[in-house]
Parts: structure tokens; C-alpha cells; sequence
């Protein structure tokens, strides 16, 4: 009964974002955090259940296959492109955010572009790539525009890159 309960409770939560309800002996919350962890607190007063928002995430479907760009149809783009006048904001509009909007805005514009994780020990940074025609692999950094050069062993960020996952 309790195996029940609490899978009743996740998929509460996954549809909710917040679910509460009372058990023998005790009342259960459970909540996902921000970082999509679960907590379950036991036996204790709910003064106020607060709606958690959720992010409306977009799909889009491409079906014909690109050509390679050129740099400069990238450059054209790039600076066309208005994704790195918006603002970071720690927790709601972070790098992977940058690089998804880039991205799907390179999509939309007829470019094939990758999303691109750079890993480090203690964290990970998204910026995106283009694969050119006259140069090859160019790596762009979402939030200024500029044109990186990340390879493993060397430093970005202050950090020793471990790891670049490229997904097209």
C-alpha cells in the first residue's frame, strides 16, 4: 500500500510539479526541486502549496537535408541572430538555453547546426557548432557570438575540459 501511495505521489508530482496528501499516520508532501531532485517530508503542517510553473519547451521538426554553410553564411547568421542580447539568469535562462534558441533559430534559418556540451570536472557549458564547407568544425559561444576553440585537455571557463559531446 505505501509502494502505492508513493507512486501515486510521483506521478502527482510529475503532473503537478507539487502533491500533498494524507496518509496513516502522518501527512506526506512531495516535491520536485530545481534540480529534479524528489523530497519527501514527512509529518509536517503544509502552510501554503505554491504551483511550481512549468517551461514550455518547442519542438522543431525538420525534414529536408541541409548543405554545409559556409563561414560566411555562419557569420551572417551569427550576427543576425539575437539570442546573445538576452540576459542570463542563473536557474531560468542559462547557457543550455542560449545554445537550444541558437540553435533552433539556425534550424529555422536553414542552417545545420549542433548543440554542443563542453564537460568539466565540476560542471558542464552548451554552445553550438557548425560544420562549414570551406573550413570545417567552428565552435560558437551562444552568449557573445565569439568563435571558440575548445579541445580536450585544454582550458574554457577556468576550467580543464574532459569531454566535448557534439549532438546534431
Amino acid at each position: 500500500m505505501k509502494i502505492l501511495l508513493l507512486l501515486l505521489l510521483i506521478s502527482m508530482v510529475c503532473l503537478t510539479g507539487c502533491a500533498s496528501v494524507t496518509a496513516d499516520p502522518a501527512p506526506v508532501t512531495v516535491y520536485v526541486t530545481q534540480n529534479q531532485t524528489v523530497v519527501v517530508i514527512h509529518e509536517v503542517e503544509i502552510i501554503r502549496e505554491v504551483e511550481i510553473p512549468v517551461i514550455k519547451t518547442e519542438y522543431i521538426e525538420i525534414k529536408e537535408e541541409k548543405s554545409l554553410p559556409t563561414l560566411a553564411q555562419v557569420k551572417e547568421f551569427i550576427l543576425s541572430d539575437n539570442t546573445s542580447s538576452k540576459v542570463y539568469l542563473n536557474g531560468i535562462y542559462e547557457c543550455r538555453h542560449f545554445a537550444t534558441d541558437v540553435n533552433n533559430n539556425a534550424e529555422i534559418a536553414g542552417l545545420k547546426c549542433a548543440f554542443v556540451i563542453l564537460c568539466f570536472r565540476t560542471y558542464q557549458h552548451a554552445v553550438v557548432a557548425f560544420e562549414t564547407s570551406d573550413i570545417g568544425l567552428i565552435f560558437i559561444e551562444p552568449q557573445s557570438d565569439a568563435a571558440i576553440y575548445p579541445k580536450v585537455g585544454e582550458w574554457y571557463h577556468d576550467q580543464e575540459i574532459l569531454e566535448i559531446l557534439i549532438c546534431w
